[in-house]
Order: structure tokens, then sequence, then C-alpha cells
């Protein structure tokens, strides 16, 4: 019988290992609002950028503005749960995180 030179089971990388350390160190809630701050950012970024795209009909631009204000509003939250966990996870306006 010749044996296989790879694992059955995938191994994780290191920065992998490192991160499903941390996640598995973090409340839950603190977890659903990083997943969900990074949604809202990709989100008004993408919409943004729709925006500054070209012509759109004025409904459709309007369509854009308001899912672009939901995700503000919806990251907004998320910065307050995760202030209130460690204020060093919240993103400023500028980019980046603390």
């Amino acid at each position: 019988m010749i044996s296989s030179l790879f694992p059955d089971e995938p191994r994780p990388t290191a920065p992998a290992a490192i991160e499903l350390w941390i996640g598995q160190s973090l409340p839950g809630h603190v977890l659903t609002a990083l997943a969900e701050q990074k949604t809202a950012g990709r989100n008004v970024v993408t919409m943004t950028r729709l925006l500054w795209a070209g012509e759109m009909p004025a409904d459709a631009r309007r369509a854009v503005k308001e899912r672009i204000g939901e995700d503000l509003g919806r990251q907004a939250f998320a910065n307050k749960v995760l202030a209130a966990y460690n204020p060093g996870l919240t993103v400023r306006i500028g980019g980046g995180e603390r």
C-alpha cells in the first residue's frame, strides 16, 4: 500500500490558527459586531463607488444613498458594541483601525 504524502484533514496555517484562537477567546456579541462592522464597511465602499461610477436614474441614486445610510448606521452600532468591549477595536472616520 502506498501512503499519501498529504494528510487527509487540512491543517490550519499559523495566521488561521491565531484567528481561531482569538475568535474562541472573544464573546459572541463582539464577534458578531466585528463581522457586522466589516460587512457594513465593504457595503459602504461598494455603494459609494456605484454613486461615483456614472449616470444613474434618480430613484436608483436615492436607493443607493438609503442603503449607504443603513450600512453606516449598522457600522455605528457595531462600533458602540466594540468600544464597550475594547476601544481599540473601533473603526475611525478617515479609515483604519485603532
